[in-house]
């Protein structure tokens, strides 16, 4: 059996409405230093390099 449980994860640092799909997972990069709340899982969740996004960019997601 094959499973097709594929999520594309995209990389934001901006609001955007992303396509209503449950395969598209969009993640906020640079979350521990930005001020803007997107509303969507944060690159700052768990074991993180958050705080370096201004070095690595969407490298942190």
């Amino acid at each position: 059996m094959i499973n097709h449980n594929i999520s594309i994860m995209v990389a934001a640092h901006k609001s955007y409405e992303f396509p209503h799909d449950d395969g598209y997972m969009p993640i906020h990069v640079g979350r521990a230093t930005s001020a803007a709340a997107l509303g969507f899982t944060g690159d700052d969740t768990g074991d993180n390099i958050s705080h370096l996004n201004k070095n690595f960019c969407e490298l942190t997601g």
